[in-house]
């Protein structure tokens, strides 16, 4: 995801999923996006760390 992207998830209240190495590491609302990182479920995620893809509401 582009950071635009997490932009619109971010304003519409879209879930995200957060990724590893091909392993899902959390799902959820994203709580606050900033330059550097996205805070899901209380974490904070480094954007060059993890991949970040928009997800269907389970």
């Amino acid at each position: 995801m582009r950071s635009n992207e997490l932009n619109l998830a971010f304003l519409h209240r879209l879930p995200i999923s957060i990724w590893q190495d091909g392993e899902p590491q959390d799902y959820g609302l994203i709580e606050l996006h900033i330059q550097d990182a996205v805070k899901v479920n209380g974490m904070y995620y480094v954007k060059s760390q993890y991949e970040f893809r928009l997800e269907e509401a389970r």
